[in-house]
């Protein structure tokens, strides 16, 4: 059984605001025929649902038109992504901003609590939560994380390095990713994480 399919109504509700029908509808008025990445797309640019509440709305709905098969485990050792970006600034200050608590809150999603230091905490949308392990300034960050819904456990490392003067190369590496709904879900995260990143750091 897939997590989207395990939720009940009134989790739903309570973390969306709305039904499991509401978000039935919305979808079948946008066009359930528009695909996967376009319903997730417009949940979260519409209707301002979080990268997990819109892929997991998009599946529980496609699970229950029989749009697609039930999701697979990929194995016990899992999947993994990876994701980088090339900022234009110095590793210096890219690694400053990254770590630095209080910067943290502007470029951040507002959905993720983030305590910059081994030990600190890390929770996205009551969705995921986990806790960084390790700090190495100026070369990576290795975070444990734990999907609260379904209790899959998985390890990221965020490596940063100098590709040049003023240009530093930052790289997020996801291992044990065991379904394709975390899957998607964590590129769809990672990726806009590295983007505001990039935007705030390059802009200051």
């Amino acid at each position: 059984m897939d997590v989207s399919q395990k939720l009940k109504p009134e989790t739903i509700k309570k973390k969306t605001g709305k039904t499991l029908n509401h978000w039935f509808k919305v979808i079948e008025k946008f066009g359930a025929n528009e695909g996967h990445k376009a319903i997730v797309k417009h949940l979260q640019d519409k209707h301002n649902l979080s990268v997990w509440w819109a892929q997991t709305l998009t599946t529980r709905y496609e699970f229950d038109n029989d749009l697609r098969q039930l999701y697979q485990r990929s194995g016990s050792a899992g999947k993994t992504i990876s994701l980088q970006r090339t900022i234009n600034a110095s590793l210096k200050k890219t690694n400053d901003i990254l770590l630095d608590g209080k910067q943290t809150k502007k470029w951040l999603s507002p959905y993720l609590k983030m305590n910059m230091k081994e030990g600190g905490k890390f929770n996205f949308d009551d969705v995921v939560h986990g806790v960084i392990t390790k700090i190495v300034p100026s070369k990576y960050m290795e975070l444990e994380l734990i999907s609260i819904e379904n209790e899959e456990r998985s390890n990221v490392r965020i490596d940063l390095s100098r590709k040049v003067p003023k240009k530093t190369l930052i790289k997020i590496t996801q291992s044990g990713l065991t379904t394709d709904i975390s899957i998607n879900a964590s590129k769809d995260f990672w990726t806009n994480y590295l983007n505001s990143l990039k935007a705030y750091v390059e802009a200051q």
